[in-house]
Parts: structure tokens; sequence; C-alpha cells
């Protein structure tokens, strides 16, 4: 029965007990209350008792637990149930002829069916059903009975505690244990060297006999795997107990004796080599019983499975609803299912409604997993649309989060679970329903947008005021008088990234700072949410009206158009440069700056005159000086220098190949002060400077330096001279022999 002491020695325990006695084991380490408590278990199985207080087995026989006596005046078992009358109404003749043909496995089942047939199969005189039972297995060892035999092999319950589920079994110790009598019964090997050393060092006799320099060869082990995959040795508690208390002190005495005991030692020692020995044997021979047992159960397990599948499959249920490894439950469904116990209908009464709790469990998460596969689909198809629609509307990347949120990409899959409902069962209508909310979000974003620029339409329109008046004399109130100017990112200058620091157009910054800047475009009015820039973020580049002298150029002009007049000549600076150099608009401002950044370090008291006194004087590119011709056949043509000036300056400057800056002798101001490879392709060269167009640059930007600012008109074979070391010097100077 489960949760009764087992019976684990079936012998009579002392010579003074009466033949009919009946000695029950129970656990060694059993407390005075624990004998008590079994005393009055025992009262229900016989009317007189006597129990007996735990005995310390012999060294000789190995005995590990002490004994309790039941002794009783009536040879026949006492029938209280009406199936134990019906059991015993029948001949003991018959009841040994039936059960000698049941294996040990189904005499424990048999033996746990009521208290009569555990009694019964308990008793001494049942000892040949349990040796013809274990005939076919392996010897059984001496020290157990066969009863413990069939436990060790086939049992469920714990030796010491007598409770089910003990997994953890020793064929070599001769335990089958559950996990907390584990701990408590099993200790590891370095404790047990440390215990035995310590009786060595009370017995130095021990260590003069050289078969005992190694006592761990007369113990039995075993080994368990632990996490780390490491076998670690372990040893039976009681068995080092008695080994220390009573077998090494028997040797130490004997080896005190000298010559006169060597005979007994000698079979102290052989028998414990013996005896460990046949327990190793043992083990090794149980291990082909072990695998076939390990089979059976496969079997088993197999065939359960088979019966339920085949019962869930007559109840309606087909196999594909069952779960599977990698869905949830599975773990719980094969605990249940796969089990070494037949089916009974009792049990599949129980079973049925636990099963089909998994069931639905299982078809729940797969609806839901199908129903998450359909929304993604969806939300992709939605995507597709939203970029068709975002597409159709111009509607730039930096504007989708600003998009509000029933539309936002982020927000499609629970705009896809909308086709779940009956109000939209097809992707098509799913379609329609987010065509037209979408369309609403982005014409809202779209209107956010332009709100947004007018903002900083405005915001340019009072910095122009204050910094360049003359700007705004053509419309101040047309926003449009800002498409040609050219501005540039304040943000991307201030981190010296050039592709928002260079000029562009309105336009272009714009689409730029939406791209780059998004966040610190919504705070134009405010804080500039990026430390590094400045309010307003977006400035005009070098004032670009301001150089153009009054015109008829139309309000909404372009930058590509500015960029083909420039190109085909029709805006030209004072210099006439452009005209050779085929400038776009940015570069030519660029350059009119620079030559008036040049004027003012030459005359500082340019400063101080009037803005129709500068523009009078010669060569001047102060604003203002940029013409625009209205026919193309008026364009000017550009004083190109001699030949000789040509071939002077090529000559110098050929030993060259690499040349950053130019410096004239007499101002001490930079002419070309761009890194320029004057040996490189035209290709080449536009790739390193826009103005670099041509070959012949260095040496025209050269001569038009001497003849506009230092009033040369011809110039001979050694005017030009270059001063430094060749590729060891990135700064030159020229110069002529007479300065």
């Amino acid at each position: 029965m489960e949760g009764e002491p087992e019976l684990n020695n079936l012998t009579f325990g002392r010579e003074e007990q009466s033949e009919d006695a009946l000695v029950i084991s129970i656990p060694r380490n059993a407390t005075p209350e624990e004998l008590d408590d079994f005393k009055d278990r025992l009262k229900k199985w016989n009317q007189k008792l006597t129990v007996a207080r735990p005995l310390s087995s012999s060294p000789s026989n190995d005995r590990h637990t002490p004994i309790v006596v039941l002794s009783h005046q009536c040879v026949g078992i006492v029938s209280n149930t009406l199936l134990e009358k019906c059991i015993w109404s029948l001949p003991l003749e018959l009841w040994y002829e039936v059960l000698q043909y049941l294996n040990p496995k189904d005499l424990l089942s048999l033996r746990r069916t009521c208290k009569a047939l555990y009694s019964f199969l308990s008793n001494k005189l049942q000892i040949r059903v349990w040796d013809s039972a274990i005939e076919p297995l392996p010897p059984c060892p001496g020290d157990i009975c066969p009863i413990r035999y069939a436990q060790l092999l086939f049992g469920k319950t714990c030796f010491a505690c007598g409770r089910s589920k003990s997994h953890n079994v020793s064929r070599v110790l001769g335990l089958r244990l559950c996990d907390s009598c584990w701990e408590d019964n099993i200790v590891p090997k370095h404790h047990v060297e440390d215990y035995i050393d310590a009786m060595v060092l009370a017995h130095p006799e021990l260590e003069t006999d050289p078969r005992l320099h190694n006592p761990l060869e007369l113990l039995r082990w075993d080994v368990v795997s632990s996490p780390d995959e490491d076998q670690t040795p372990f040893y039976s508690k009681i068995e080092v107990r008695m080994f220390v208390a009573e077998y090494l002190p028997m040797l130490a005495a004997l080896l005190r004796c000298g010559t006169t005991a060597q005979d007994a030692l000698e079979i102290a020692l052989r028998n414990r080599q013996e005896f460990v020995g046949l327990w190793d044997g043992f083990d090794r021979a149980l291990e082909g019983v072990a695998a076939e047992l390990a089979f059976e159960e496969t079997k088993l397990c197999d065939a359960r499975e088979t019966d339920i599948n085949n019962r869930l499959q007559v109840a309606g249920y087909q196999q594909e609803s069952f779960p599977t490894k990698a869905e949830p439950g599975f773990d719980e469904w094969k605990r249940l299912v796969h089990k070494p116990k037949a089916l009974t209908d009792q049990k599949w009464a129980t079973l049925l409604p636990k099963l089909q709790e998994l069931i639905v469990m299982v078809q729940g998460y797969r609806w839901e997993e199908a129903e998450e596969i359909r929304v993604r689909a969806r939300t992709e198809c939605l995507l597709g649309e939203y970029d068709l629609l975002v597409a159709s509307h111009r509607l730039s990347e930096a504007d989708r989060p600003r998009v509000p949120n029933h539309a936002h990409a982020q927000q499609l899959p629970s705009i896809a679970v909308l086709a779940k409902s009956h109000d939209f069962p097809h992707l098509s209508d799913l379609q329609r329903m987010f065509r037209g909310r979408a369309s609403d979000a982005i014409a809202e974003a779209m209107q956010w947008r332009e709100n947004t620029e007018l903002k900083l339409f405005k915001m340019l329109a009072d910095l122009y005021a204050d910094f360049a008046p003359d700007m705004l004399k053509f419309a101040a109130t047309d926003l449009t008088s800002f498409a040609a100017s050219l501005f540039q990112c304040m943000v991307c200058a201030d981190t010296e990234d050039e592709s928002g620091s260079k000029p562009m157009p309105l336009n272009e910054v714009l689409a730029h700072w939406r791209q780059c800047h998004p966040d610190v475009l919504l705070t134009l009015e405010g804080g500039s949410s990026n430390a590094r820039g400045r309010e307003p973020m977006v400035m005009p580049y070098r004032d670009s009206w301001c150089y153009l002298r009054c015109s008829e150029l139309a309000t909404d002009i372009t930058l590509q158009t500015m960029d083909d007049y420039v190109a085909r000549g029709m805006i030209y600076c004072p210099c006439k440069i452009s005209l050779l150099h085929r400038y776009t608009w940015a570069d030519l401002v660029d350059h009119c700056v620079k030559e008036v950044e040049w004027m003012y370090s030459m005359y500082p008291g340019c400063w101080t005159l009037e803005d129709d006194i500068r523009r009078r004087m010669p060569n001047n590119h102060s604003p203002g000086c940029l013409t625009f011709v209205q026919n193309e056949a008026d364009v000017p043509k550009y004083e190109y220098p001699d030949e000789a000036t040509k071939r002077a300056i090529a000559r110098c400057m050929r030993p060259f190949a690499y040349i950053s800056n130019i410096l004239c002798s007499h101002c001490k101001n930079g002419i070309v002060s761009r890194k320029v490879d004057c040996h490189a392709s035209p290709d080449r060269m536009k790739a390193l400077s826009r103005i670099a167009v041509s070959a012949d640059q260095p040496w025209n930007e050269i001569t038009h330096h001497l003849r506009t600012k230092h009033g040369w008109k011809g110039f001979a074979k050694d005017d030009i001279t270059i001063h430094g070391c060749r590729r060891l010097q990135r700064t030159y100077q020229i110069g002529y022999p007479f300065s």
C-alpha cells in the first residue's frame, strides 16, 4: 500500500521470538515517536503485538536497518472486507500455483492492492514465491532479501520514508530514495575522505599496512551526473558510518595483535573485497535488465499514446488538433499521455476533460497566430497604399511622423484588425476606408507644413528688413521674392556639414531641413532643441539679391533660371571674370563677396563711404554691381591675357604639381585659396572646386588680380615669379624683379 513502510527484511529477529513471529524492518533513523506511531498502525492488523526498539545490525550480515517484531496468536489472516473474504476463500495451494506465473513487478502491484495481500506476500512462508519470480534475473546478493531486490528494480516507493515517486536509484548501493531522503543518506567522496582520514589519525596502526593505503577501495560507491556533466562519486552514509565505527577499529585491533592475527586480518579484508566486488558485478549484470525495462517502458508509453489518440479520434478530434512541440501546452500534453501505465475506462473518464482543455487552448493559440499573419499581410498592403498616397501628395519622409496617429504607419496594425469585423469583410473595403482616413491625415500634414513654412518666411522677411532693406524693394509683402535668393542651414554650418552649409534656394533648404532637422523646424518660434544652432536656423547666403542691380526680373524667378543667366553671360560682374569661368549664380555672388572683402582690407575707409560713392569706384564689387543684360547679343567679351603672360605663368607653375595657396607679394592676400591640382583633369578639378572649371583657372586668377588690383597693362617674360620649395611648402608668392 502506498504510504506504508516497506518490508525490507523477512527473517526472524532473535532466538527468543516464537516461530510464527513476523519481523518487519523500519528505517534505522526512526525516532521513538515514529515507532509509537508505527505501533498504532499495526494494531489494525493484529490485536496482540509487541514492538521492539531498533537493534544494531551485526557487521557480519551487513544489515543496515533495525527491526520491529510483530507476534500474533492466530495463524490465519483476519479478513474484514468482502474482497478479502473472497480472496482467502481460495486454497493456499491454488494461490501458490497462480503466483508462480507472476513477475516481480506484478507481485509488487498485487502486494499494494489490499492489506490482506500485503501481509500475505510479506510473510516468510511466501519467500519461495519471490524466489521463483526473480529467478530469471541476475542472482540476488546475500545481504538483501528478494522483496528488497524486487523493489530495487521495479518498485516506486522510497526505502527510507515509504513515499512514492522515488527517482534516485543506485544499484551498487542497493538504494531507491526520494529527493529529500537522497540528500540525507548520500555523502560525497571528499567528505568520506575527511571522515576516514580522521579515523586513520586516531588509529596509526592502519598506516603501517600497505593494503590499507586506500581504504575507499573497501567501500561501495556510485556516480551521479552533476549539472556541469561531471561524474561525482558518492557513498552510502550508513555504510560509511559502520565502516568507520566498526570495521576500521576491528582492523586496527588485528594489526596491534601482530602476526598472531594475520589470518583473521586476511579473512576480514578478503570478505570485504568480495562484498564490494559482488555488488559491482551485480550492478553490471543489471545494466542489461535496466535497458530491457527502459525499452518495455517506452513500449508501454507508445501503446498508451496510441490508445489515447484512437479514443480522441473516436470522440471527433483530428490528430492535427493535438499540440505540437513548438506550441504551448505540449509539455503538459506529454505528461498526461506519455506514461508507462495502462489506460482503463475509469482513468480515461478523468483524463479526457484535461486533454479537451489543452486542445481548446492550442486551437486558440493557432487562431491568434494565423490572425497575426493575416494582420501582417494587411499591414504590408496598407503600407504600400500609404507609400503611394505619400508619393502622390509629395509628402517627404520627414513629414510622415507628423501624420496623425490614426493614419500613421505605426498604427496600421490596429487598422488592419478592423478587417475581422463584419463592416470590413474584404481587404478592398479596408483599403477604401484607409484611403479616406489617410488622405485626410496627409492633407492635414501638408497644411501643417505650409503653415510652418509660412512662419519661417515671415521670420526671414523680418530678418531681411533689418539686414538688407534693399532686398525688399521688389515686393516687400510677396513671399515669392525669396524664390531665387540663396540660403544656408546654420546647423550644418556649425557642425561643418557641407551638405547643408552650401548655398541653396529656399525650397531646397526647406526640404533639407525637413529631412535632417525635423525637430528643430518644429521649434522655430521658441527655443531650438539643438543647442548648437542660432535663431533663426536658416540664414540668407551673402544677401544675393542685393548684388543684382534693379532690373525687370520676375519675382517668382527660380534658381535654375539664375544659373542659366549666369552661364550665358547675361549676369556679370565689373571684372567680367564670370564670362570666362561660367559661374553659377551662387559662385558669382561668392566671387563678389570676396572682392568686396579684399577692397575693404585694402581701403579701410570704404566702410565709411556712402553706397552711391562706393558704386562709382572703379572695379567695385559691392552690392548692386551685377549687371543683367536682356539681350544675349549685348553680352560683353572677356579680356583674355596675352599669350606671353600665359606662357610665363604656366612656366613658373609647371614644376609644382599641387598648389594650396598663392599670395601676392604686394597686398599679401590670397588669390587662389582653394586646393587646386594644376595637373588634374577638368572633371577632377570640377570635383575639387566649382570655380576650377578649366586647367587655365589658376593663372587666369593671377593675371586678373595683377591687372585689376595693381593696374598692370603688359607683362614681360620674367614679370611673375613663384617663391617656395617644391612639395615642401604649401604657400607661394608671386612678384616681379623690380618689386
